[in-house]
């Protein structure tokens, strides 16, 4: 009797545990799939088409002159029974953000009022998990708890895309000072290339006074040489990862970033 007792307490214990498991998974939320926009995804509809596309305008900006650094900011309406900092962290590694992982998402869970700020693991050298958390008190807080939810999501992107443009140099500075020609060497380039014509020039007057010739023969020099500008054209919808390359979609997606857990998290 006892051994009977014995096995139906264990088969109890088994069962009430595999039920809590199933349980949880239940009501674990899965990560959406992000929209085409990519870098605004709003599943909670919290901003206006207006602000979405001035987000986009700035997000879109800093990828192309910081050589794939992303911020993305997402709205969900629940997490279901997950933590926001485990809920951001499987976010950002799922949406790949930021090239080398240099990105950040901004995450915000309306009906559980969180919000994180989660870092890419290179992304952590730039911006400390102290600075996250300083960004986020300072730029999102305040308006979020007056519910004013887009308004604070929009402050705390456009402090993350000034902060990362504080500490990291424009691509397209650096690409435009190194290939700057040396003024020197230009005005000495330009004084051969006028000697020369005029050199020519005297050259064939002397032949032609000398055969008498009626006729007027004229030397028009061709200069050959290459551009120095290597100014990259970016088209409003086409970017890649490679910020060199073209590509014809208006879907965004994200490179190959990855985070290890680095940034902030808040209750509003």
């Amino acid at each position: 009797m006892k051994r009977i007792f014995r096995h139906v307490a264990i088969f109890t214990i088994i069962f009430l545990h595999f039920l809590l498991f199933t349980t949880q998974f239940a009501y674990a939320e899965k990560i959406p799939n992000h929209t085409s926009n990519f870098y605004v995804n709003d599943f909670a509809n919290v901003f206006s088409q207006t602000q979405i596309k001035e987000m986009m305008s700035k997000a879109l900006l800093l990828y192309e002159n910081y050589n794939g650094v992303q911020v993305v900011v997402t709205t969900v309406e629940s997490m279901g029974n997950q933590t926001i900092d485990n809920y951001a962290t499987e976010m950002y590694n799922q949406y790949k953000i930021g090239k080398n992982s240099m990105g950040v998402l901004i995450v915000m869970s309306v009906k559980d009022r969180k919000i994180c700020l989660r870092t890419g693991t290179t992304m952590q050298t730039y911006i400390s998990n102290t600075e996250a958390e300083k960004l986020l008190n300072e730029n999102a807080l305040p308006k979020l708890n007056m519910n004013m939810y887009a308004e604070g999501l929009i402050d705390l992107q456009s402090a993350v895309i000034t902060k990362i443009s504080t500490i990291l140099t424009p691509i397209n500075l650096t690409e435009s000072t190194s290939q700057q020609p040396n003024p020197t060497s230009v005005l000495i380039e330009l004084g051969f290339i006028f000697l020369g014509f005029y050199g020519f020039h005297f050259v064939f007057k002397d032949l032609n006074e000398n055969s008498n010739s009626k006729s007027k023969s004229y030397y028009t020099p061709h200069y050959y040489g290459s551009s120095s500008s290597n100014n990259t054209s970016y088209h409003a919808n086409s970017y890649s990862c490679d910020s060199s390359s073209y590509i014809d979609t208006s879907s965004y997606s994200g490179c190959d970033g990855s985070s290890s857990g680095g940034g902030a998290s808040a209750d509003f």
